[in-house]
């Protein structure tokens, strides 16, 4: 009997995981919402509560916390994701369970998320209160898209691949909550509104519920062509 906390591996009987079909569903929904969202944010209804919570974000603003948010909000840019990819990369025991899926994974969100910032091409928030400095459009937030995918990504490889260890789930619960605080040191140091947060997460999360279902299917069918040249390789074997 297969636990609880193992329905991430490949079920050996039948090859494939019994939750494919739930993530896909949900990144389908996921996908969807986005979609609403975007109209909503492009048609103006969602500027009256991003005003509110804009200006609430700079008013919470003290000096200690301005060092520390600046410091985390560069943790979803492309530099820190691709030096992450690279030490996922560099190390032996992640170089092809995690670095290599979790790089192809976060190179393809980096183009989606570019492609959709210059077709939606939404302005950012006043730059006067700006804490770092930007460029590009608002909609949706690339750090939060960014960090949700690879962030995300690595969450689930590393789970998969070294199961259910202490390490492991620290290691986990501290990328899942950067996630959360990437998204929120965005509004905080002013350069984008709480939609292009929610959006960013949005397409992220749908990305991430994508993704993984493709790379565990792309590990079903290697892992299939892998038996089956074993079995041709015994004797007698066809």
């Amino acid at each position: 009997m297969k636990e609880e906390n193992d329905i991430l591996r490949v079920d050996p009987d039948t090859g494939k995981l019994n939750n494919y079909r739930h993530r896909l569903i949900a990144g389908a929904v996921l996908l969807a919402f986005f979609c609403l969202w975007t109209f909503m944010v492009v048609s103006g209804r969602t500027q009256s509560l991003d005003d509110k919570v804009w200006a609430s974000m700079i008013s919470l603003r003290t000096p200690a916390m301005n060092k520390v948010l600046v410091v985390i909000t560069k943790a979803g840019n492309s530099k820190s994701v691709i030096a992450v990819m690279l030490a996922l990369l560099i190390i032996p025991q992640t170089r092809i369970s995690t670095g290599l899926p979790a790089a192809i994974s976060s190179a393809v969100s980096l183009a989606i998320y570019k492609v959709l910032k210059v077709s939606i091409a939404r302005p950012r928030p006043n730059p006067a209160f700006w804490l770092v400095q930007e460029h590009g459009f608002s909609f949706p937030s690339g750090h939060s898209m960014n960090g949700m995918l690879c962030y995300g990504i690595i969450i689930f490889l590393l789970w998969r691949s070294f199961g259910d260890k202490k390490p492991v789930r620290v290691l986990c619960a501290f990328m899942a909550a950067l996630i959360l605080c990437i998204g929120f040191s965005r509004m905080y140091v002013g350069v984008h509104y709480f939609s292009d947060v929610i959006g960013g997460w949005t397409a992220g999360l749908a990305e991430l519920m994508f993704f993984s279902t493709a790379l565990d299917e792309a590990n079903r069918r290697l892992a299939s062509k892998s038996k089956a040249f074993m079995r041709s390789s015994l004797p007698g074997g066809r």
